[in-house]
């Protein structure tokens, strides 16, 4: 499950970590320099922290929400309601949606839906 995780994450997931680690940490040194030791700095402490773990947390569930929905066979693309299956257009170990055209690296047991043509 890690690996295929691994290969879901895009760069715009792994920015918004980085930038929220970043800038939580820059705030809260910043709450520790000019706040006085006492209740105010510590709750102003744990607001940043839960801040920056919200946001790093809900990049990681964008990844897992991708994950679950191309492991069910349907397209992970927000915008698209397909079902992604395999084709010979795209190199192996991809699948492709054909419905909004994107292609997806194929997960370890992933559940291929059946398609009606009409």
């Amino acid at each position: 499950m890690l690996q295929g995780m691994a290969r879901l994450t895009t760069a715009g997931d792994v920015i918004k970590a980085v930038v929220a680690l970043f800038v939580g940490l820059g705030i809260g040194a910043g709450v520790s320099a000019f706040l006085s030791p006492g209740t105010l700095r510590v709750c102003a402490q744990c607001i940043v922290g839960a801040a920056m773990i919200g946001v790093i947390g809900s990049a990681g569930l964008g990844v897992f929400r991708r994950y679950r929905q191309l492991s069910e066979g349907k397209c992970p693309n927000p915008l698209c309601r397909g079902v992604v299956q395999r084709s010979e257009l795209v190199d192996r170990g991809q699948v492709v949606c054909p419905t909004c055209k994107k292609v997806w690296p194929e997960l370890a047991g992933m559940q291929f839906r059946a398609t009606a043509r009409g």
